[in-house]
């Protein structure tokens, strides 16, 4: 069952393949779906987990994603330090030379379902050829996706001051009736409408119980003439961060609770999933509609196994003459094409918006709020500084600057720069950010607007093993240890904790999306007899816990 579909929504940018159910369990074959050799070997814990990629002969390349674990063959034959690496459980990537060249047969398991990376156990799918991604869906049997189609919500909006629906310059939104599998309006009136306007819609296709997925193809049309077409099929690799152009950002979730799509191009030749390359193309203009008379409007839906739904609606052009709205027209101060810098009134703050750092016009503010935030061993070292508003269509995104003033006789040790809530509680520290000793310039490149300021940490973390207290007695070899790493400062890495067992260095995985650490390794922690585990937490400041000791014995 297929329970992610292409070019669905996610946060900034489109979902690259198909996710498939394995209904939590793991250890499911995975099988090729042509023959082809390995091309690369990744683990990647903050988002495929372990994957494989085919290079296929037709020159089409698939990738697999959240294993278990691979393949027996696959294991076999790869280089010794790639294995190294598995066992370890280390973060890589890693291309298959030609000398290391492992073929494998449509059909051939390659390894088995999991739930490594990010989200719960699945099985993810990509497929792509010459800097496209391409629709798995599209060459698959996807007959058992019988799931109907269903509209949520359907909206005009008036798209300038000289443009009405029903009389009013607000949004229409319209109520729908399902009739078969089709809808239509509750309100038998046609629609009137004056000057211009956009339609957006809310839907999905339901697959098993509870999923929603996203459509494949959504036509608009008026008077049977085609305005739009949004066809999924494929997309270049470099538009894949472009769904704001199909998805409205702020509204929509990844639950498909609601998927909101946009049914018409704001900017010319934005993304190929318009078909109509010109901009405010899939517009409905009244200048369009035909006088006298009821016109009518077309939502041709798709889904998977080309089940089909539509919405029809009636429209009349409006010939009545309203004042025009005199909205204050919106000032902007970044554009897509060009570069612009924002500072703080006090100038000790700057965002620095380069060309093609945002894919819409925007007014932004850099402005100081008057927030202390008070933590044992924590001290704020600037006020703290927010990159406004709420923002949601990044392309390249900003460079922020944010300057010690005045300039330190000397740089406080542990300083860092954190990003904060609204209210000035640290969210995270930012680990990539950059200081200039010279100038005491922080400098941190970002694709979200947000809270900032500098800290200084001294604050220790925590550290304790879940769910026993030392001198536990497991009474087989079949547990996990598992440690919890707690900071209220900078954080713990993910190297952030070292193990030792019995004396000997232990290996240690973490897992990001239950925030635990897993002691795996060597297999002599779980020899019957008496254990002794010590653990030390280190910061990204290089504060220290106290000694974790946990004595422990297997029977």
């Amino acid at each position: 069952m297929i329970t992610g579909s292409f070019a669905e929504f996610r946060k900034y940018y489109f979902h690259r393949g198909l996710d498939f159910a394995t209904e939590g369990r793991t250890g499911v074959p995975i099988q090729a779906l042509t023959s082809g050799k390995i091309a690369t070997i990744q683990s990647l814990r903050y988002s495929i987990g372990n994957a494989i990629i085919l290079k296929h002969d037709d020159g089409f390349s698939s990738r697999y994603g959240h294993m278990e674990k691979f393949s027996e063959k696959v294991l076999t034959n790869l280089p010794e330090p790639i294995r190294k690496k598995i066992q370890d459980r280390e973060d890589f990537v890693a291309e298959i030379l030609p000398d290391s060249e492992i073929k494998i047969e449509k059909g051939e398991v390659i390894g088995y379902s999991g739930d490594t990376g990010i989200g719960p156990a699945h099985l993810h799918v990509e497929l792509f050829k010459e800097d496209h991604y391409y629709n798995p869906a599209d060459f698959l049997d996807t007959s058992s996706q019988s799931g109907d189609l269903f509209v949520t919500e359907l909206t005009f909006q008036p798209l300038n001051g000289e443009s009405f629906l029903n009389g009013s310059h607000l949004p229409l939104r319209v109520k729908l009736n399902k009739s078969g599998k089709d809808y239509i309006p509750v309100d038998k009136n046609p629609i009137l409408i004056k000057g211009n306007a956009g339609i957006y819609l809310s839907g999905y296709q339901k697959s098993g119980r509870a999923n929603r997925i996203g459509f494949q193809k959504i036509q608009v049309l008026l008077n049977k003439e085609l305005l739009q077409t949004l066809d999924f099929s494929k997309i270049p690799s470099h538009q894949m961060i472009r769904s704001c152009f199909v998805f409205d950002n702020f509204k929509s979730k990844m639950s498909g609770r609601p998927f909101r799509y946009t049914l018409f191009l704001r900017e010319e030749k934005a993304l190929d999933v318009f078909q109509n390359s010109l901009k405010h193309s899939g517009v409905i203009q009244s200048d369009k509609i035909i006088p006298g008379q009821t016109n009518q409007i077309e939502l041709n839906l798709q889904g998977l196994n080309k089940i089909e739904s539509k919405v029809i609606l009636t429209l009349e052009s409006d010939t009545k003459d309203y004042p025009p709205i005199q909205s204050t027209e919106k000032i902007f101060n970044v554009y897509p094409n060009t570069f612009n810098s924002i500072f703080s009134e006090d100038r000790i703050a700057e965002a620095f918006f380069p060309a093609h750092s945002v894919f819409s016009s925007e007014y932004f503010t850099v402005t100081q709020k008057d927030l202390k935030y008070s933590e044992p061993g924590i001290t704020q070292i600037t006020p703290v500084y927010g990159v406004r508003p709420d923002f949601r269509e990044f392309d390249k995104g900003y460079e922020l600057y944010l300057r010690l003033a005045p300039p330190p006789a000397k740089l406080p040790e542990k300083i860092g720069l954190y990003s904060v809530n609204s209210k000035g509680v640290i969210l995270s520290y930012l680990p990539f950010a950059s200081l200039n000793t010279i100038s005491h310039i922080f400098k941190h490149h970002s694709r979200t607007t947000g809270y900032y300021a500098v800290f200084t940490d001294h604050s220790p973390p925590k550290i304790n093993v879940i769910g026993y207290n030392s001198g536990h007695t497991f009474n087989n070899s079949n547990f996990r240890l598992l440690l919890r790493g707690r900071d209220s400062g900078s954080g713990i890495p993910q190297n952030g904790i070292t193990v030792t067992i019995d004396g000997n260095p232990a290996k240690v995985d973490y897992e990001p999306e239950k925030m635990y650490y897993e002691v795996f390794s060597p297999d002599s922690i779980r020899n019957k007899g008496f254990h002794r585990l010590e653990a030390i937490a280190k910061d990204y400041m290089g504060n220290e816990s106290e000694k974790l000791i946990f004595e422990y014995t297997v029977q």
